[in-house]
């Protein structure tokens, strides 16, 4: 027992070295999954002046785009205070992100002394995202066809390919109403009900995939983490209670607002996306220019109260 709380405590030490050692320069931002608003890519370290001993510190800016990396800036100084901020570049990206990311390498002339910080991503948000936004009506009844089929319009159909969709909810739950889905390889529903506008999907993001040929579900959410070549984003099953049933030729799917993590009222909005993806493979998205990969650009569905 003692020899094992020994091994243990030296475990921690160095564990505890390590962290010390490696926080010679700490960066308030960017963060590892941080979004930027825009290309400026501007650091803000702490130093521990001390540690670096007014040797010059250098720090380089890279993207990783399939699994390649490419140094996009470099920059070294000599601390003269505690705390640093730079602008290291000005990129042209408008969207960076999903299986690709920014880093940053930082060093110490003369020293093994260096770290790094990633992933981060960006995404430019301009006036018109905030078109791609669509009304998801207020209905009285419970979530079945019959209920509401007398209430809905051809105008609340929003086309995406062959495919067309309607949205409404109720207290209870979301409902999605597609038409003319045969043919359809597969319809994806995305949610994002924290609509941070992020460059990487994260745990909270949610996928619903339907396949009209056999009519059938399947929900799932992802896990991450970055790798050799860029970010993995694995597949993990969403244990949900989502139902769905056909009528005519109208597939109404119902889902649980405790299964999303929303709560339901007027003018609530989330991030959500939908892709279509025909027998050849070919994907139409609603919005258009949408990504799988990066909710920041996926459109807002927004609840409106009869």
């Amino acid at each position: 027992m003692k020899k094992m709380q020994c091994v243990m405590n030296v475990v921690v030490i160095l564990g505890i070295t390590g962290i010390i050692y490696g926080q010679s320069i700490t960066f308030h931002s960017p963060i590892p999954w941080t979004t930027l608003s825009d290309g400026k890519i501007t650091t803000k370290t702490l130093i521990d002046t001390a540690e670096v001993k007014k040797k010059k510190v250098k720090l380089e800016l890279y993207t990783i785009q399939n699994g390649k990396k490419r140094r996009l800036a470099t920059k070294s100084f000599t601390p003269v205070d505690y705390s640093f901020e730079t602008q290291l570049s000005e990129l042209k990206y408008s969207v960076f992100g999903g299986t690709d990311f920014l880093r940053i390498e930082w060093s110490v002339t003369g020293t093994d002394n260096k770290g790094y910080i990633e992933p981060f991503g960006i995404i430019q948000l301009s006036e018109k995202a905030e078109g791609n936004q669509w009304k998801c009506n207020e209905i009285t009844s419970n979530m079945k066809y019959s209920a509401i089929k007398s209430s809905l319009k051809d105008d609340d159909f929003i086309s995406i390919g062959k495919v067309s969709c309607c949205f409404v909810w109720n207290n209870d739950k979301l409902g999605i109403l597609c038409k003319n889905s045969k043919g359809v390889k597969n319809i994806y529903f995305l949610f994002d009900g924290k609509n941070g506008k992020n460059a990487f999907m994260s745990f909270p993001d949610r996928q619903l995939e339907y396949f009209p040929e056999n009519d059938s579900l399947h929900a799932a959410y992802y896990k991450r983490a970055v790798t050799d070549s860029g970010i993995d984003y694995q597949s993990n099953a969403w244990i949900q209670e989502i139902k769905h049933e056909i009528s005519e030729d109208i597939v109404l799917i119902s889902i649980p607002w405790y299964d999303l993590g929303i709560i339901a009222k007027d003018e609530r909005r989330f991030g959500f996306a939908v892709f279509v993806q025909n027998k050849d493979n070919k994907s139409i998205a609603l919005p258009e220019k949408a990504h799988r990969k990066i909710p920041g650009t996926w459109g807002n569905l927004v609840l409106v109260k009869k």
